[in-house]
């Protein structure tokens, strides 16, 4: 998808083994591959089987899909379970076609997340950091802990680095432990 070729996506997606991942990526490959009935399904799918999981994920669907009234619904749904997640609002590419709406600058206010300049200090040091010893971090910290590693620096950064706000104990919960395995390398 982010090389282009949603056509070449729809494989890949049945290799990724964690169910959640699968569904939200579904609804997104479809529609970009003009297939609506297909991702109005896979959509469907989602929201049936992950609502009360993945409000973020269903929110990002239906920005790509240019929906802005639902997207804001499920964001506003995320934030109301404090969903992690939202510390990318700022960088993720699959809300860019939210940014023009003057909801996206009030979300972004009331989540008071840190200025960019941090992010992209906190990425720097990131990047320093050897992948095989952050691959080392258990898994139960999050999924998206670990997906934020594969992510880009901006988003992972973004994901991580927030020390203000609702997320404030998550993630400096997830740095630390980060800091922790290197240091007993």
């Amino acid at each position: 998808m982010i090389q282009g070729r949603p056509q070449d996506a729809l494989p890949e997606i049945e290799l990724v083994r964690y169910d959640p991942v699968r569904a939200f990526l579904h609804p997104i490959v479809y529609y970009a591959l003009g297939r609506k009935k297909e991702s109005d399904a896979a959509l469907n799918e989602l929201i049936t089987k992950h609502h009360a999981s993945n409000p973020y994920e269903i929110a990002q669907v239906y920005a790509f899909r240019n929906q802005p009234d639902e997207a804001f619904e499920w964001l506003g749904r995320a934030y109301a379970q404090r969903e992690d997640q939202l510390t990318e609002t700022k960088v993720d590419p699959l809300l860019k076609s939210l940014h023009s709406d003057p909801r996206f600058a009030a979300l972004l206010k009331k989540l008071n997340l840190p200025k960019p300049e941090i992010t992209l200090v906190l990425w720097a040091i990131l990047s320093e950091l050897n992948s095989t010893i952050l691959d080392e971090i258990p898994p139960k910290i999050s999924y998206r802990s670990q997906a934020c590693r594969r992510s880009s620096p901006a988003t992972a950064a973004q994901a991580i680095s927030t020390g203000s706000g609702i997320f404030q104990r998550n993630s400096t919960a997830r740095l630390t432990a980060q800091i922790n395995m290197v240091g007993r390398s």
